[in-house]
């Protein structure tokens, strides 16, 4: 994580990104999770306004609003996916300034001859994807360093987000031994944390094979709640205090009616400023999907219906 920041920064110092007014982050599974986690740190930049998409919706806009000044950033970590591929051709089409991200330099997205950002991180199998994901909001972090926005590196950084890793490994631990029964996994945050959430939902789904939803915090409090059993796991974000608040009173309506509520605040790493903490707060998830799946007894790296990316033809580096 700090070592892409630290990688990708220097090379974002050779774009010239003045005069840029809006930026929109493009992608699709976990590098849309990534882009909504860290859209509002990009928007914190004086002068900047950011949203993150689906690449889907991105290639639905009849225009770009302003596109001399608008950045449009593509972020898929395969560098395959074809609607990120194609939404990266629409906005250098329309005129606004793009940057490709990706972790495949061989990948379709790179040989589109378009300014392109290489993640340092290789290749990944499924498992859990600490290095992936979090390299994927590292970088866009970075960028929004490079935009203006503050994001601290304190001292001691990297010790306290390996501390909150193994943290993180312990409690999915613990949590999983109690889920053998689990019949649903729901994970609600808001702002950034809701990038959290819909990430941790995810890799709960592909790898353990569990049904899970997202939520942000409000939308899973009118009537989300009722679909979950005494056999069902709610996981609230609450990476700050209003947050932490709204998670405990959520536990405490929940507990009487046998709803089993789990807050997650990244603990030990809570006192690191944002954006770290928030990006700690996915640990957790990461790590309870491979326990889930483990006890289980099925393979982490391997979906529960293999072929479903190659049948929906949603990449563009799989043969037949």
């Amino acid at each position: 994580m700090i070592e892409t920041v630290r990688a990708i920064g220097p090379l974002l110092e050779a774009h010239d990104f003045t005069g840029i007014e809006h930026v929109t982050l493009v992608g699709s599974g976990s590098s849309l999770n990534a882009a909504t986690a860290a859209a509002a740190f990009v928007g914190a930049a004086d002068s900047l306004t950011a949203e993150a998409m689906g690449a889907t919706p991105f290639l639905a806009r009849r225009r770009l609003p302003n596109a001399k000044a608008a950045l449009v950033v593509v972020l898929t970590q395969t560098g395959a996916s074809a609607t990120s591929i194609a939404a990266a051709r629409a906005a250098a089409d329309a005129g606004a300034r793009i940057l490709v991200i990706t972790a495949n330099g061989d990948s379709d997205a790179a040989r589109l001859a378009l300014p392109t950002l290489l993640l340092p991180i290789g290749a990944e199998t499924i498992g859990p994807k600490t290095k992936g994901y979090a390299a994927s909001c590292a970088a866009l972090f970075a960028l929004a360093a490079r935009l203006g926005a503050p994001v601290p590196e304190p001292p001691g950084l990297h010790t306290a987000l390996m501390a909150a890793l193994a943290a993180a490994a312990r409690r999915a631990g613990a949590l999983a031994a109690g889920l053998d029964a689990a019949d649903h996994v729901m994970v609600a945050g808001d702002g950034a944390s809701h990038g959290i959430a819909l990430e941790g939902s995810l890799k709960i789904a592909e790898i353990a094979g569990l049904p899970t939803s997202a939520y942000t915090m409000e939308e899973m409090l009118h009537g989300r709640l009722h679909g979950l059993t005494e056999h069902s796991l709610c996981m609230p974000i609450a990476t700050d205090a209003p947050a932490q608040a709204e998670a405990q009173r959520v536990r405490e309506v929940m507990a009487p009616l046998g709803v089993r509520v789990e807050p997650v605040e990244a603990a030990p790493a809570r006192d690191l400023p944002a954006p770290w903490s928030t990006l700690a707060a996915a640990f957790v998830f990461q790590h309870l999907a491979v326990a889930l799946c483990l006890r289980r007894g099925r393979d982490p790296d391997l979906m529960r219906y293999p072929g479903l990316t190659h049948r929906f033809d949603i990449k563009t580096d799989l043969q037949p």
